[in-house]
């Protein structure tokens, strides 16, 4: 039922309210209907597309949408409980205006008051003739005006036509100029001294180079345009907040959380942060215990950010951990005036908490991604979907599902993850598949592309497979062909190398994102493990031999596998027989 208010909507105390009005807070609703009334109610949330609004539709009984009223509307797709969506679609109260006193009884009065005054019928008979002659001498001077412009007009209209056209060629040919075809012809007119324009008619040939290479950066800019949009919405979470805080005054952040919670998407983010601010500032990456004691035996000064991401991982022993946690204390003691960022799992967190190390040395600077709370998740649900195209439908169903998303808690994949791949789906069959076991089911998907004859699938798992072993990354330009062609002879013998860039296209938005040229890396981290792993228990001694550091991080031996592995790191490590 539709509540009439007869004020603003409660932006700056909604959850009170939701709370107050709604049994589920997050189908609470305050919109207008189709009367322009304001009013609240409790309604599951539907997907809204952008430069649209949601209303509530009385006589249908439900929610729908309307364009959007003003100039600055949304520009993205969003839930209709979004309360963070643009100004242009938050509902305030105005006032019905109301006629103002009548004065026609008080005129009423002085006229009969006045009506015997002599002084009136001299002075009103006076004013009327004022008023015509002002008139007909304002008639006369408009006519002569009309008459000496018109000849004008004729013969200014087909120059102002011209200059009209003109105006607007050079507006076209000025966005041509910034287009991403003329920036490519000129890259190759710079480099070449040559360049080659094809296309049909129509389509601006005369303008635009069209290969595949072209094809492959618009699509990477268009992804990369939806990528800025979630780094722009990670930002204003309070856990990028918190970090950035910790990492501004202490100089040092400790992010942990389960795979795919987002960490090392977050660091990225914080690294970049600070380059901008400090204009030289130069970044090291440390993934392993060995680039860790490089790095403690070097001079210092040569960095000024130090990331550390992959030195604490979930198969680790415990002597293992203790030895990289004094490594990292050491260096922090040596280093002055340098940022440092740590990655750790909550799987080691929590396994060493009875030590007590990491809480009493990194406690104090740590934002664990494993709490989120319900509006960052609602951002990322919304961020998510809108990066992935979403269409409606499917929108829907992921709706739908809100309640259990935002109470989902797993010990093997972050929300992030979880909903990235969710995006993914087309049935709520499924979302709801997943949402039992996420990882079972991307496990599952990669065992039918691994066991798929047709070239198109086998091809994909080919890259997969190459992209695993390389760091989860591949460039299209400079490929390990002996590496390659190994797995290709094991896995699709009939690919052709010269179809790798079509094949990486059309793989990108699910499997891949683009990088950097021509360079693409795994959408999902957690993909890239279970693709890994699909490799190694096959062919264990090729990927020591190929990948010996990660295969450590993913392949442990049997009689050293901690019990609960099982549940906490399903499907992305396996048991070897034998210690290695």
């Amino acid at each position: 039922m539709f509540h009439v208010i007869n004020k603003s909507c409660p932006y700056e105390d909604w959850m009170s309210q939701a709370s107050m009005h709604c049994k589920n807070p997050g189908n609470f609703h305050c919109v207008k209907d189709e009367y322009d009334r304001n009013g609240w109610v409790c309604a599951q949330p539907i997907w809204v597309e952008k430069d649209r609004c949601p209303v509530y539709n009385i006589g249908a009984k439900k929610l729908d949408t309307t364009g959007c009223p003003q100039t600055k509307c949304p520009p993205y797709n969003y839930r209709s409980n979004d309360i963070d969506v643009e100004y242009a679609c938050r509902y305030k109260y105005v006032r019905p205006t109301t006629n103002p006193p009548s004065t026609f009884s008080n005129v009423s009065n002085d006229t009969n008051n006045n009506k015997n005054s002599p002084e009136l019928w001299i002075i009103l008979p006076a004013l009327l003739s004022l008023l015509v002659v002002g008139v007909v001498i304002a008639a006369i001077v408009m006519l002569y005006k009309c008459r000496t412009k018109s000849p004008q007009k004729d013969a200014m209209g087909l120059e102002e036509n011209k200059d009209l056209l003109k105006d607007k060629a050079g507006a076209v040919n000025m966005a041509e100029e910034q287009s991403k075809s003329s920036k490519q012809a000129r890259k190759y007119l710079d480099k070449k001294n040559m360049v080659a324009i094809t296309g049909v008619q129509g389509s601006g040939g005369s303008k635009s180079p069209q290969n595949d290479a072209t094809g492959l950066e618009e699509t990477n800019d268009h992804l990369k345009d939806k990528a800025d949009a979630v780094n722009r919405v990670e930002k204003q979470s309070k856990s990028y907040k918190q970090a950035r805080k910790y990492l501004v005054k202490k100089k040092m952040v400790a992010i942990t959380g389960v795979q795919g919670s987002g960490k090392t998407f977050l660091a990225k983010l914080l690294v970049t942060d600070l380059k901008k601010n400090g204009n030289d500032m130069k970044s090291n990456w440390i993934s392993n215990f060995s680039e860790l004691l490089q790095t403690t035996q070097k001079s210092k000064g040569e960095f000024d950010i130090y990331v550390f991401d992959g030195t604490f991982y979930e198969l680790q022993l415990d002597e293992k951990v203790k030895d990289t946690m004094e490594s990292l204390k050491e260096f922090a003691d040596k280093a002055k005036n340098v940022y440092l960022v740590f990655i750790i799992p909550s799987y080691i967190w929590q396994k060493q908490y009875r030590w007590n190390e990491f809480e009493t040395w990194l406690g104090e600077v740590r934002v664990d991604l494993d709490k989120r709370s319900g509006s960052e998740k609602r951002n990322i649900v919304t961020c998510l979907m809108n990066r992935y195209d979403v269409p409606r439908e499917q929108a829907d169903t992921i709706c739908k599902s809100e309640s259990d998303l935002l109470n989902f808690t797993s010990n093997s994949i972050g929300f992030p993850a979880l909903i990235s791949w969710i995006c993914k789906q087309s049935s709520e069959h499924e979302v709801k598949k997943l949402l039992r076991n996420p990882l079972q089911s991307m496990s599952d998907e990669v065992a039918l592309l691994k066991s798929d004859l047709t070239l198109e699938e086998g091809g994909k798992y080919l890259i997969l497979a190459y992209m695993s072993l390389k760091n989860g990354r591949i460039d299209v330009k400079d490929v390990d062909k002996n590496l390659f062609d190994s797995l290709k002879k094991k896995y699709v013998p009939g690919f052709v190398d010269k179809d790798l860039g079509k094949f990486v296209e059309r793989m990108i938005g699910y499997y891949l994102l683009p990088d950097e040229d021509y360079s693409f890396v795994y959408d999902s981290n957690i993909l890239k493990k279970i693709v890994f792993v699909s490799v190694a228990k096959e062919n264990a001694l090729f990927v020591q031999m190929n990948c010996k550091n990660e295969y450590l991080k993913y392949a442990i031996p049997a009689e050293l596998c901690p019990d609960d592995m099982d549940t906490i790191y399903t499907e992305c490590f396996t048991r070897v027989e034998g210690k290695k």
